[in-house]
């Protein structure tokens, strides 16, 4: 009829159970569950004055993921790779055209140098020459919201030794730093 396990065969097996079950259980208490949820699009991009190369620097950071996929969807890249020198500089043109400055009624022209991968993240760098430090800078930025409609961009604004944060959604096309 039924044959009976040894003892030590039913032990271990009661053990594995137990190991198994407390594992689980422990990795649902050690990692969040919003660790299992998509990751958020978001940007970040900042812009800070240095007072001694009297520059108006910029840089912006994108998920590379984002930026491969964006750049594939706009038609600006054949295959999602940022990787070669074209595909860098095209995606240093897209957030050229997506992120714009204004010192009162002008607008800045800003000078881009270049973009690099670092791990996970792809970094464009912008700068304006400009003499004296601005009291205010009305942002401009639509990075990568054609493209995602949850897309949020962050903009740390440095000036007069304050920050000044904006968040931008879609729909929300300027803001001024800081806000007076």
């Amino acid at each position: 009829m039924f044959r009976s396990i040894p003892k030590t065969k039913a032990l271990t097996r009661r053990c594995l159970v137990k190991v198994a079950f407390a594992t689980t259980l422990l990795t649902q208490l050690v990692i969040p569950p919003a660790a299992y949820a998509d990751r958020e699009r978001l940007s970040f991009s900042e812009v800070s004055y240095n007072q001694g190369s009297e520059l108006l620097e910029v840089t912006h950071r994108l998920h590379l993921h984002d930026a491969q996929q964006a750049l594939t969807g706009e038609g600006l890249l054949s295959t999602p790779d940022l990787t070669p020198l074209r595909a860098r500089a095209a995606l240093a043109l897209y957030v050229a055209n997506q992120f714009k400055i204004n010192r009162g009624e002008t607008l800045l022209l800003l000078e881009t140098l270049g973009a690099q991968i670092e791990g996970n993240y792809i970094y464009i760098y912008q700068q304006a020459a400009m003499k004296t430090e601005p009291q205010q800078l009305t942002i401009h930025c639509e990075i990568l919201q054609s493209i995602f409609s949850d897309q949020a961009n962050h903009v740390n604004v440095k000036l007069k030794q304050s920050l000044t944060t904006l968040t931008f959604v879609k729909g929300e096309r300027e803001k001024k730093a800081p806000a007076l």
